[in-house]
């Protein structure tokens, strides 16, 4: 569990701003990976109409989309604990400060897997948006 601790000891490991700040941040999260996998799939939503008109199914055009997102999360997840990383080393060992970042290393494990099911369901209103378009889209000017 990551804790940042400005001075003294916390009594117990469960904050009750942990319980309101963690859930938020996850929704929040959620939105932004939507946001972005939808801007992606609006740009490339001709690309996927001629898929479709040369027989490629709604599943095998999700799988795209789903791949796609999860390649957005994996980079992201990546610079994320990087920058987290590096900032807990700045602190800890260069700045030498009284505002301490630890990082257990098993939240690293349970961030991974709470960024993969963001991106999953993040991927769910641009694949409807995919599921939708009709081939004939892949002839109109864009």
């Amino acid at each position: 569990r990551r804790h940042t601790r400005l001075q003294g000891d916390w009594s117990s490991d469960v904050c009750s701003s942990d319980l309101v700040m963690t859930p938020l941040a996850f929704i929040v999260g959620t939105l932004m990976v939507g946001l972005t996998i939808y801007i992606l799939v609006l740009e490339k939503l001709r690309d996927f109409a001629v898929l479709k008109t040369i027989g490629a199914t709604n599943v095998q055009v999700y799988c795209i989309v789903l791949l796609q997102a999860f390649l957005c999360g994996i980079l992201g997840y990546t610079l994320g604990i990087l920058m987290a990383l590096g900032i807990e080393h700045l602190t800890m060992r260069v700045l030498i400060t009284r505002f301490t970042v630890l990082i257990d290393r098993p939240y690293i494990l349970t961030v991974f897997l709470m960024t993969m099911l963001m991106v999953l369901l993040a991927s769910l209103l641009p694949s409807r948006k995919v599921f939708r378009t009709e081939p004939i889209r892949a002839f109109h000017p864009a």
